[in-house]
């Protein structure tokens, strides 16, 4: 039987390093770490959330901290440490792979489509000029703040006993 549960998972980076790299840019992408999609999303959502509210980012940021640390988790607790009952693992078809394959590229690769260095394409996308020179200019420091709670989840979930 197929085992879902991930505390009876482990090691599985070794019988399926695809779906682990995959895995890696999704989850990469999902906390907000640049230059991944997520980022640039989750970061346009903060700076907004914070020119509505202080408080509302602040919640945002805590978001980007419990998302990161999760996702961290997650791939820890299944992809790495000793195998917990898992002799069957293995890699999907390439059927599934690639689809796969193609989301990760995406993850990693559509997030440019917002950055600064795209005005000219988001300009075209939502009919018109920009608000202002940069979306992000004004919300660098949010945007590092963000991006500083998204590591310290990563590092909360990677601790020292994270293997165990």
């Amino acid at each position: 039987t197929q085992r879902q549960d991930m505390w009876e998972l482990g090691g599985l980076a070794r019988k399926m390093p695809v779906t682990f790299a995959v895995f890696l840019c999704g989850a990469a992408a999902l906390a907000g770490l640049p230059p991944f999609s997520g980022f640039w999303s989750k970061d346009e959502i903060l700076l907004q959330a914070f020119r509505a509210s202080p408080l509302l980012y602040a919640l945002g940021v805590f978001g980007a901290f419990l998302t990161a640390f999760y996702m961290t988790r997650m791939g820890i607790v299944t992809f790495l440490g000793k195998p917990r009952g898992t002799p069957e693992a293995h890699e999907s078809p390439r059927v599934m792979t690639w689809p796969m394959i193609v989301l990760a590229v995406g993850a990693v690769l559509v997030g440019f489509v917002g950055t600064p260095w795209a005005n000219s394409f988001h300009a075209f996308l939502v009919g018109g000029a920009e608000e202002h020179a940069s979306p992000h200019s004004a919300g660098l420091p949010l945007m590092a703040l963000s991006v500083a709670a998204a590591l310290a989840g990563i590092g909360a979930a990677a601790g020292p006993k994270a293997l165990s």
